[in-house]
């Protein structure tokens, strides 16, 4: 044989014959080596076991240390871990303690007391309370009470709670006590309490008659006296019983008159009433009866109790021996409309005699009705046209049903009954004056009224005079509401308004003074929640208030002017005196030198006018309200004071002026001589601070409102604050602090030289007392101390980041040393020091721990802003009442003073009447820098007011 060797000539397991000596794979072992087990490269492998080969087959020989096969199966080894415990000894710990593969064998958990269940569970030791065990069954631990115990309620958990122990060899007896110890006293075998028999009766009645005892019952320990059930003589009743335990039954009863008991007991006469009758008592044992009214007993067997009674039902309309044509036996004789009787009524009083019924005749026949069914009846006989009540022998028709000009229904009226009423005006379904009026007439048919149109009215031009001119069912609608379109004719009022600019601005004036839509020349109209209307020729709107006027112009899409637009209104540009210039002449307006002593229409003054603004009347005749804010008043109302401006019929020279405006009064005033006009700058193409938006048109539908308010993602006047609305206090009225297009508004007071603005509104008061920092003083009174804001606070031309605040209701940045933080409050400014804050400068101090001065700081750059806030008493108001108001810096510069408590429940310092208020930027070189809101003035402060100082 030819053989190449391989492997170097070294035999390998490979089925090879490696070394060319007629062998394959004869150097290796594969019957015993657990390397090469049964084949070369075949490790025998077991889990923590040795490996052997037996015959070239892995076999597993020995568990390693701590292992054990417990489930023989040597495909896993010696699967599992155990270490012997408890000294190799199994104990009953859920443990496999001597490692045979078994938990707790040996021991028995349902019925070893010791391990009662489950290991360690001793019923011993588990006892409830007063019991004892008694054995483990099914592992569960069982248990009988102690002597002296009882388990009433059955549950094991709370043991044998009652200690008792029986008396009276545990039978029970009316003594009070749990003589057999079931948890109940004094019962019997059924567990109802103890009872004996008894009996209250006089002797020798007992078991006589009705008469037998009862019993009495045990109660608290002691027997009730209360014989329950017994029943003692009573009083005798006709019922063959011995009531009264005599012996005797019934003698106390007449059976010859008693109508209760007519010849024996019980028999009731009126029970023995024949039908239709009454009884009228018992005589000699029998009863005797009468008819009852409308019955009447015709064959006379009323008494005979095989009879029929009161047989015959009558009730009589005529005396005896008179009839009345009726089918009836008025009389109740038996007979019916029997001819001798017969008694004809009045023809009046029965039949219709008027209108077109007169000469009705009357007769005594059957009628027959629309069913079919037919009566005797007087009958009578209308004149023909009359229209008979259907169903009636002689009802008339209620109403007629023919518009023919015959008085069907003979109520003495012709073709009344139809509606719309015959004769009476009517007019089409056209809107406003283009409406046609007629009157009803009869239709062709005669089946009703109809309406004959007369005279017709047509379309024109809409204008404010609370008529629907255009006809589109809209009354002196604006641009921006209509909501029809009027071929031919403008469909909207067109407002008489001049332009002219103010601050660079154009606003948008009434050309007269305001008047109501219904105004002419000789009334100023009717009505007060309608809009204003700018017109000539007619009366102004007078007796109108502050937020009457606000609503009358936005109804008309405007507001009341701003102090300083009506200003450029009367003198214009050039500033004139007078709206006609800068002479005074009686005569040109209507003030109290021209005489009227009343106001005139509007326009009618043709030289009260302004020849470069175009406006009329801004000089007398009524007094214009504005939107000047002057302050509120202080007798409690707190209501809110504004300038009127431009004088009435009845003020001399010096009021009428273009500049006075020393003329200011409460919101709710309500005169003769007060007047408006509207203003507005909506729809110049400039988003003014009171606007949101201004596309330069007054159109409602492409994004910005008449109003200049958003239209998309918020609803101006709804009362939800959305989208980006400051504010929404449900409606759309300027001059309320917030505004028509959901602005919030300030109420200006008055500015300095600087530029810096004062004005008043409504905010939240912001509380940090708990979640803020509360400051640190030397004392607790005239103290001050230092702060660090988180940003640098911009102020009369310079800039700070540190400011000291004082306990007397003042912050500063640099105040005099000599007199920084006094007490004693002056008026400013004052010789103290520069760029200081006066919230509520007094003499303070910090009363309790719950008094003190907190701050703390809140947003992100550039919005951030820092909260001072105050709550301290005041030195010499009662101790205890302390007051609470706060400063606000805002990082771009504008700062707030808000008030939450004004009251030191004293009459002397309350609202802040004994403190200064406001701002200044220095006492030397900028002199005249400073706002003043009150020096020792009466109650400038009420609770929720925010005054604003606004950075220019």
């Amino acid at each position: 044989a030819t053989c190449v060797a391989t492997n170097g000539g070294e035999e390998a397991w490979d089925g090879t014959d490696n070394d060319c000596d007629g062998q394959i794979d004869e150097d290796f072992d594969t019957s015993s080596d657990p390397f090469n087990c049964g084949g070369c490269g075949n490790v025998c492998t077991f889990f923590h076991a040795e490996a052997l080969c037996e015959d070239g087959t892995c076999v597993m020989g020995q568990c390693d240390r701590n292992w054990y096969d417990f489930n023989g199966d040597p495909s896993d080894g010696c699967e599992t871990s155990c270490v012997p415990t408890n000294g190799g000894v199994e104990a009953c710990d859920a443990v496999d303690n001597d490692c045979d593969g078994e938990t707790d064998e040996g021991f028995d958990l349902s019925t070893d007391t010791d391990n009662c269940g489950r290991c360690g569970s001793s019923c011993t030791d588990n006892a409830p309370a007063h019991m004892m065990a008694t054995g483990c069954t099914n592992g569960t631990c069982q248990y009988e009470c102690e002597d002296g115990f009882m388990d009433l309620d059955g549950v094991q958990l709370t043991g044998c709670e009652y200690e008792c122990t029986p008396t009276n060899g545990g039978v029970e007896q009316c003594d009070g006590a749990d003589n057999d110890c079931d948890g109940q006293t004094d019962e019997d075998s059924q567990g109802n309490l103890l009872s004996r028999s008894c009996y209250t009766g006089p002797a020798g009645t007992e078991g006589v008659g009705i008469c037998h005892g009862g019993e009495e019952t045990c109660v608290s320990g002691g027997w009730n006296g209360v014989c329950f059930g017994e029943i003692t003589p009573q009083t005798e009743q006709c019922n063959g019983i011995d009531d009264d335990c005599d012996g005797a039954t019934d003698e106390d009863f007449d059976f010859q008159n008693d109508p209760l008991n007519c010849g024996m007991c019980g028999n009731v006469c009126v029970t023995q009433t024949p039908s239709h009758a009454v009884s009228t008592g018992c005589t000699t044992g029998q009863c005797t009866f009468v008819c009852l009214p409308g019955y009447y007993d015709l064959n006379g067997d009323i008494d005979d109790p095989a009879g029929d009674g009161c047989e015959y039902a009558c009730s009589p309309t005529l005396p005896p021996g008179q009839e009345d044509c009726n089918g009836e036996d008025d009389d109740c004789d038996g007979l019916v409309d029997e001819s001798v009787d017969l008694v004809a009524p009045s023809l009046s009083s029965y039949c219709r005699t008027t209108g077109g019924c007169s000469g009705v005749t009357l007769s005594c026949s059957q009628f027959t009705d629309s069913s079919g069914n037919t009566s005797t009846t007087w009958v009578c006989n209308y004149p023909a046209g009359v229209e008979r009540l259907p169903g009636s022998p002689n009802g008339v028709a209620y109403k007629e049903s023919l518009c023919d000009g015959v008085d069907n229904d003979c109520d003495g009226q012709t073709d009344e009954d139809f509606y719309p009423v015959k004769g009476t005006s009517c007019e089409d379904s056209d809107l406003g004056q283009c409406r046609g009026y007629g009157t009803y007439v009869c239709k062709a048919d005669r089946s009703g009224t109809e309406c004959h149109i007369t005279t017709k009215g047509t379309a024109s031009d809409e204008v404010c005079d609370g008529v629907d001119n255009d006809c589109d069912g809209l009354v002196d609608e604006t641009q921006w509401d209509t909501a029809h379109t009027t071929a031919n004719v403008q469909d909207y009022v067109v407002d008489d308004v001049e332009s002219m600019t103010v601050d660079g601005h154009t606003v948008y004036v009434y050309t007269y003074e305001a008047s109501k839509p219904t105004a002419s020349g000789s009334s100023p109209g009717v009505g007060t929640s309608v809009r204003a209307c700018s017109r000539d020729g007619v009366l102004p709107w007078n007796r109108v208030t502050y937020t009457q006027a606000q609503e009358a112009c936005t109804k008309a899409g405007m507001r009341l002017c701003r102090p300083g637009e009506w200003q450029m209104a009367c003198a214009g540009s050039s500033g004139l005196t007078y709206p006609y210039g800068n002479t005074y002449i009686g005569s040109r307006c209507n003030g109290a030198d021209n005489g009227a002593g009343t106001s005139v229409p509007a326009g009618s003054k043709s030289s009260c006018y302004n020849g470069s603004t175009g406006v009329y009347d801004t000089s007398g005749n009524l007094r214009e309200w504005t939107m000047g804010y002057k302050g509120r008043l202080t007798d409690g109302s707190l209501e809110r004071v504004f300038e009127l401006r431009g004088g009435s019929y009845d003020d001399p020279e010096t009021g009428l002026t273009c500049d006075i405006d020393s003329s200011a009064y409460p919101e709710d005033a309500f005169d003769q001589f007060i007047g408006f006009r509207c203003c507005t700058t909506c729809g110049n193409g400039t988003v003014e601070p009171w606007e949101q938006c201004d596309d330069g048109g007054r159109t409602d539908g492409d994004g910005c409102d008449h109003l200049c308010a958003r239209e998309t993602g918020q609803t101006c006047g709804n009362g939800t604050v959305e989208g980006t609305e400051e504010c929404d206090d449900g409606n759309r009225v300027a001059g309320d602090g917030c505004g028509q297009a959901c602005m919030k508004e300030c109420m200006y007071l008055a500015s300095d030289d600087f530029g810096y603005s004062l004005c008043e509104t409504q905010e939240s008061f912001i509380d940090v007392r708990s979640s803020g920092t509360k400051l640190s003083f030397g004392s607790n009174d005239d103290g001050y101390t230092s702060l660090t804001l988180p940003f640098h606070f911009p102020h009369y031309g310079s800039s700070y980041s540190t400011i000291r605040v004082s306990i007397n209701g003042m912050a500063w940045f640099d105040w005099n040393t000599s007199t920084q933080n006094t007490y004693t409050n002056e008026p400013i400014p004052s010789d103290g020091g520069n760029h200081v804050f006066f919230p509520f400068w007094d003499d303070l101090e910090i009363g309790n721990s719950s008094e003190g001065v907190w701050y703390r700081n809140f947003g992100s750059s550039p919005n951030r802003y820092t909260v001072v806030q105050w709550r301290v008493d005041n030195r010499h108001g009662p101790d205890g009442n302390s007051v609470m108001f706060e400063l606000i810096l805002h990082e771009g510069g504008d700062f707030e003073y808000r008030y939450y408590d004004v009251d030191f429940g004293d009459s002397d310092y309350d609202e802040g009447q004994s403190a200064t208020i406001g701002q200044q930027g220095s006492s030397d070189s900028y002199d005249g820098y400073y706002l003043r809101y009150s020096y020792n003035r009466s109650r400038p402060l009420y609770q929720g007011l925010t005054l604003r100082f606004s950075r220019p």
